[in-house]
Order: structure tokens, then sequence, then C-alpha cells
């Protein structure tokens, strides 16, 4: 769905040890967003919380970029000295955070039309964020057939919607397949990112849509590394500078 010229970015953070220039990950992250803001090819960026404290993943962020695959793939294997000064500023030398980047195509929508690069803060809403890794080579999955034209059904939109929980609407929801390279990052194959409408914050009834996805579990060929329930904060909406 999306072109060669739109482009999106997910990073799942593992741990969130703060960096030395910073009280907290947070305040490391908007350290680095104040440089990518300056970049030509960014557009805007979502820091994703886990509304579970002890998830798998605290943070998740989501940004999009105009520009062909090259350029985000050269971003990830050989940066810019000023993009790796940013970001071990922000984040730390390697090893201090765990994460795990990867350069994506938004391949389907639930409604046919484009997420990205429109991503507007929707405050009110939590978003579910499912995770699949590859258990075989990128090269064998682009053969896998069917996988990605049945993706509501095995990354759960198709039961969310059945099970008609009390409450919970879905609203946007997209499919991401990475095209950067794996390693050395281990980043997942599949994004799963969907929005639930309507909870006004009842963790409860979120994290039975979430119940719903993990016990789906994921296709042949793919392992689901983790399906939780995530929230905005006002304060880590990200826009480019030249949009300011």
């Amino acid at each position: 769905m999306t072109t060669e010229n739109l482009n999106a970015v997910f990073n799942f953070y593992e741990t969130i040890t703060p960096p030395p220039d910073y009280p907290t990950f947070v305040d490391g992250w908007k350290s680095l967003g104040s440089y990518v803001e300056t970049l030509d090819h960014y557009l805007a960026a979502q820091l994703h919380r886990n509304v579970d404290e002890k998830g798998k993943f605290p943070f998740a962020n989501f940004s999009t970029f105009t520009g062909s695959h090259e350029r985000i793939i050269t971003d990830f294997m050989h940066p810019d000295p000023e993009l790796i000064k940013a970001v071990v500023k922000g984040h730390g030398m390697p090893g201090i955070q765990v994460n795990h980047p990867g350069g994506y195509e938004e391949i389907a929508t639930l409604d046919g039309k484009p997420i990205i690069p429109d991503m507007p803060p929707r405050l009110d809403s939590l978003f579910i964020l499912s995770a699949y890794r590859s258990k075989v080579s990128d090269t064998e999955l682009s053969n896998s057939g069917d996988l990605e034209t049945t993706w509501r059904q095995w990354a759960g939109i198709n039961a969310v919607k059945e099970a008609a929980l009390a409450g919970v609407s879905v609203g946007i929801a997209g499919l991401y397949k990475r095209f950067t390279p794996g390693e050395p990052y281990k980043a997942v194959t599949y994004v799963m990112r969907c929005e639930l409408v309507g909870l006004k914050q009842d963790d409860k009834a979120g994290q039975e849509v979430v119940k719903i996805i993990r016990d789906l579990g994921a296709p042949e060929g793919l392992e689901l590394v983790d399906s939780a329930l995530y929230c905005l904060d006002a304060d880590t909406i990200s826009v480019a500078a030249k949009s300011k």
C-alpha cells in the first residue's frame, strides 16, 4: 500500500534504562526526537506507552518518513555521524538499552485507505501492537502465498469484531512488513497496529481484546513475539520541524 516514497519505522523498546545525560527514558527519546525532527525526510512520530508497566516492551515508537527503501536502509546500516551522535545522546551507548528497530511498508489497512503519513494523535484511543517474527528466511516468507491477504484473520481483527465486546470498537488498523535487514537489531517481521475507540482508557476491556489476539497465536511460519495494549501521551507526539 505504501510506495517507495513513504515508509514507517517501528522500534520496540525492551529495556529503557535512562541514558547518562537524562533522568528518564522519555527525556532521552525527546532529545533524539529533536534531532530527527530536523531531517528532511522525517514526517512524524508517536511514542506508544504500554499500559502494563511490566510488559515485554514498555514503549514502542511509530514514525514515518519519505524517501526510498534504500535511504531508510542506509539510515539503519550506515548512519550519518550526526545521527549516531544523537542516538548515543538520547539512548546511551550500545548495551544501555535493548531495542528492536526496523523499516516497514504499510502493506494493508482495515478500510483499504492509507494510514501513513497522516497519524492523528487520538489521545482518547488505546492501541494494540502485535509483533510477529518469521521462523524462516525473508526470501522463504516472501513466497508464502496467502499469508498477507489473510492478515485480518490471523492478526485477530476478525476475532475481535466477532467477539463484540461491550464498549469496544475497532478504529484504524494496519499491517506492516519489514524491508530493512533483520540483523543486528533482531527486528520483527510484521507489525499489526489496531486502534480501539470508545474505551476511554478502560484497560480491562482493552486487555480482553489483547487476550483474544494472544490466544490465536501466529500462523505457520511466524511466531507471536508480543501483543500488548498501548496508549499515547500528548508530550510524546512529534512532527517534523518544517511542519511546526
